[in-house]
């Protein structure tokens, strides 16, 4: 059964003002409360049936993103941001982009 898309709301603590042991507890804090909506987020993004990926959805992009790292897959426009071979899939390999 594929899954529904759900809301996630992503509440954090405020950071402590000054360094010391407040630190090590609001990061547990911030921990906790990752740890509770990556599976929904992971949801939202990835389609599943019987516990197998089915699906991945992505953002069509009109400009090269801004942190860019080998191993990236972009989903290019192919005019606004075209990597080299039009419209497509690109993953980033040894500083540049190569169409899948």
């Amino acid at each position: 059964m594929a899954q529904t898309k759900q809301n996630v709301q992503l509440q954090l603590p405020d950071p402590p003002l000054s360094a010391g042991p407040e630190v090590l507890q609001w990061w547990r804090q911030v921990k906790f409360a990752l740890e509770q909506v990556i599976p929904s987020l992971i949801s939202n993004v990835n389609e599943h049936v019987d516990g197998r990926f089915v699906r991945l959805r992505m953002e069509l992009l009109s400009s090269e993103p801004v942190e860019i790292q080998n191993g990236d897959v972009v989903f290019a426009d192919g005019s606004n941001f075209n990597p080299g071979s039009g419209a497509g899939l690109y993953e980033r390999k040894a500083g540049a982009w190569v169409k899948l």
